[in-house]
Order: C-alpha cells, then structure tokens, then sequence
C-alpha cells in the first residue's frame, strides 16, 4: 500500500558526482514497499503538467538525463522525516528510489536521518 508522506510539493536539492547541483525541483513523496524492498517515490509530475516553462523544468530534464551521476538528494521537511521514522525506516537503510516524471527511474540509496527536520538519500 503506497502511504503518502506529505500532500502538495516539497523542495529538495539535487548534488550530482561532477559537484554541479539544483534547488528548484519540488515533488511529491510517498512510500512503499514490494515483497523485497521499502520504496521511496519521488514524483514530478506537477513539474512536467506545468503550462509556463520555468528553471524547474529544465532541472528536471536535467535529472532524469543524469540520475545516474546523482550523490545525495537533500530534504528539509519535518512532516516527511516524521512520517519515515514513524513507518519505521531506519538510519542508514537502503532504499530504492523511484524518480517518476515523464519516464520512471530507480536507484538505491541510502538514507541518512541528521535531525528531526533534515535527512538525505546518498548513493552508496
């Protein structure tokens, strides 16, 4: 059952291999989990159904051309961090991330909780 973490968007930042990065992407989050693995989806839909063009669209495209050179997504939301602890995501566990806009795609990364309001998904 995919459990919604926050309703409306949340702004994460983006940090790639090549030190480059971009904070004007915002998503939906849920959670879920198959018979294997917990998933965290990250969904950008919002972004893509958008009338006026503006620099998160070109973040996005971004994104999903380089996901796999991304190091660590950065979120600042108590409500989401709550919600993770509370669902009983771990310190330091694994996840697969699904990064859904126009096309889905996934990666494992690892969370990482810094305080009750921050946390980051790195990549191992």
């Amino acid at each position: 059952m995919k459990k919604i973490l926050r309703k409306g968007e949340t702004y994460i930042g983006i940090q790639y291999d090549s030190g480059d990065f971009s904070n004007n992407l915002y998503c939906s989050t849920s959670l879920y989990s198959n018979d294997v693995e917990k998933i965290i989806e990250l969904d950008f839909s919002k972004i893509n159904n958008a009338r006026i063009r503006t620099d998160s669209n070109d973040d996005l495209e971004s994104l999903m051309e380089n996901s796999d050179k991304i190091s660590q997504i950065d979120f600042s939301d108590k409500q989401i961090t709550g919600k993770l602890i509370r669902n009983g995501i771990k310190q330091n566990e694994i996840l697969l991330v699904e990064f859904v806009s126009k096309e889905k795609r996934t990666d494992r990364m690892q969370i990482v909780f810094s305080d009750l309001e921050t946390f980051k998904l790195v990549k191992n």
